[in-house]
């Protein structure tokens, strides 16, 4: 009787049940139950909760990403953290991962098509929490979680293990450890409750790097010092073969990935009326001044190329120039003119070429500058761009130059209103001062600008400035701030 009587009071709510207690001290030893009583009678076999998770609002004007792979399938069971989906956004790839244990029940998003911020992802039915199931109404957003990435804590002295031994982290982070022939129990954890992320691992990785470096650095025997080129740096011709693809029958490619988000970014160019404008750089002095220098970075571990002299001296140039380092309104109404010079350099990666962008160059030397394009290089590579690395450019280089080609039109990256790009170094007769023909190492540089705000002259100083610069280190170096 009483156990009727508690399953009639439960499904009328709590009140209900703060009355039968006064009514009666023999439900006491049950009321401990009703929660689950009702829970039962809700939802069946099930005592968990359904939880919609959202998309999360990932800033920088993002409304929707792309769903490029499921991870997890209707049904399985997830831990906190564990990765569920892959998603493209116009700014990077990312993983998203679960916040919190339980069972997928319904997977919201196809892979291949667009989620919506704010918008359910999947459905999870979460371990250890009772209570009623979240409706699937679109507008029902506030207690839902979101999509986020990793939160960083304070790295602890080693992972946190469950109780059946199992380290906490993901699958993805012990396949990257996995491939690295890396214990997890060697590596400090920075995760919630001791747990293993991504960025430990490489974290660790790195490290390892290093002292692996140093160890060889101490060995007897003298490494052999790689043999210097001696002609100027003229782009190679390619010696690989280049590999063929057989296509049997026609094959229709849904455009998907980095290939729909170039589709916005050029639709989004095409808009801008354009100015074309065209110079070619004198680069052998600048050869010279690296030749003198690329030794001295080398002992400092850094890698000296000829692109952070011209990022360098483009930034330079800016600061003569300002209104070419801005961002313009959609309707172009207004223009912001940028403080930080944060420029973009085209990086080839596995799912495409991205273009992250070197920050505040203005106040950056020459090390500096390449010590950053260097790690860019690293992390486009191994596939570890992230949205910071992608996002805030103000002005773009494309060193299309060193794959091949001298002139091009150079699409705008909206908002920006400038970009420039680099051909290859040519070796061509030129004129000296004395009129006689000599040999000369030619770059030419390709400007487009966006000429609703930007006119002709302005671009042509710019360039003539940043000509200068370069064609003269020494000028370059007395300017350097």
């Amino acid at each position: 009787d009483n156990l009727r009587m508690l399953a009639r009071v439960a499904g009328r709510g709590t009140r209900s049940i703060e009355a039968a207690m006064m009514c009666s001290r023999s439900l006491a030893p049950f009321l401990r139950l009703g929660k689950a009583v009702r829970s039962i009678s809700t939802v069946g076999p099930r005592l968990g909760k359904v939880k919609d998770f959202l998309l999360a609002d990932i800033g920088e004007g993002i409304a929707e990403v792309e769903v490029l792979e499921w991870t997890v399938q209707e049904g399985a069971k997830v831990e906190e953290f564990d990765e569920l989906l892959k998603v493209q956004s116009d700014k990077a790839a990312t993983e998203i991962t679960s916040p919190f244990p339980g069972t997928v029940v319904q997977l919201m998003v196809k892979e291949g098509d667009m989620a919506q911020v704010g918008k359910p992802l999947c459905r999870i039915d979460v371990e250890g929490e009772e209570g009623e199931t979240d409706e699937p109404a679109e507008s029902k957003t506030s207690d839902a979680p979101s999509a986020t990435q990793e939160v960083k804590g304070t790295k602890s002295e080693g992972p946190s293990v469950t109780a059946g031994g199992k380290i906490l982290t993901s699958p993805a982070v012990r396949h990257i450890a996995k491939q690295h022939g890396i214990d997890l129990n060697l590596v400090p954890a920075s995760g919630p409750k001791g747990r293993i992320l991504k960025s430990d691992v490489l974290d660790f990785i790195k490290a390892g790097s290093s002292q692996g470096s140093t160890v060889e650095s101490k060995s007897s025997a003298p490494p052999k010092k790689a043999a210097e080129p001696t002609s100027s740096p003229v782009t190679p011709i390619p010696t690989r073969p280049v590999e063929s693809f057989s296509i049997e029958e026609d094959k229709v490619v849904p455009v998907r990935g980095l290939d729909r988000i170039m589709v916005q970014t050029m639709n989004a160019a095409h808009t801008v009326p354009t100015l074309l404008y065209s110079d070619e750089f004198n680069m052998c002095e600048l050869i010279e001044a690296r030749k003198m220098m690329k030794p001295v970075a080398a002992e400092m571990g850094i890698k000296l190329t000829y692109l952070p002299f011209i990022v360098k001296a483009a930034s330079m140039a800016l600061l003569s120039y300002p209104k070419l380092n801005t961002h313009v309104n959609e309707d172009c109404t207004e223009y912001t003119m940028k403080h930080a010079h944060n420029i973009g350099v085209a990086v080839s990666t596995q799912s495409g070429l991205l273009v992250p962008n070197v920050k505040n160059v203005q106040s950056k030397s020459l090390l500096e500058i390449a010590a950053d394009l260097s790690e860019l290089q690293a992390l486009g590579h191994a596939g570890q761009l992230k949205k910071e690395h992608l996002s805030g450019g103000t002005f773009t280089i494309s060193n299309i130059g060193s794959i091949g080609g001298t002139v091009c039109k150079p699409l705008i990256v909206v908002p920006e209103v400038a970009i420039a790009a680099l051909g290859k170094f040519q070796e061509l007769p030129r004129f000296n001062e004395a009129g006689e023909v000599h040999k000369a190492t030619i770059m030419n540089v390709s400007l487009s600008a966006d000429h609703r705000i930007i006119d002709g002259a302005t671009v042509a100083n710019f360039s003539n400035l940043w000509r200068d610069y370069l064609e003269s280190p020494m000028k370059m170096l007395l300017h350097t701030k």
